[in-house]
């Protein structure tokens, strides 16, 4: 798996590789080490604040403790597909209660 990073004009290039030097499949638990082990420290030797953080769809970036750790680091500036499913069907849910005058909804409305 590749990583791209761009922050003030700086554009990086990683790869995951194993200890031989071969492209791997990573996991939640590396994504997450790298963004502690040498995200985080770059942002901090950077100076850089109030950064947003924006991911694709992919497994290891949408796994429940990959999200809890990014809003840690960006809280209220991350930019996720998990985060956009969850207001589009929070949305859906308020335009049903106010269709239906704050009666109770008929079914209960859940997307992925």
């Amino acid at each position: 798996m590749m990583w791209y990073s761009s922050w003030k004009h700086h554009l990086s290039l990683f790869f995951f590789e194993n200890d031989q030097a071969i492209a791997v499949t990573v996991t939640s638990e590396w994504y997450q080490d790298m963004i502690r082990n040498f995200l985080v420290p770059e942002m901090e030797d950077q100076r850089l604040e109030n950064m947003w953080f924006q991911q694709d769809g992919a497994t290891v970036h949408t796994a429940r403790s990959t999200i809890q750790l990014l809003n840690d680091i960006f809280p209220r500036r991350l930019i996720s597909p998990t985060l956009q499913d969850a207001m589009k069907n929070a949305l859906k849910r308020a335009e049903s209660c106010i269709a239906n005058r704050g009666r109770r909804l008929a079914d209960i409305i859940f997307q992925s």
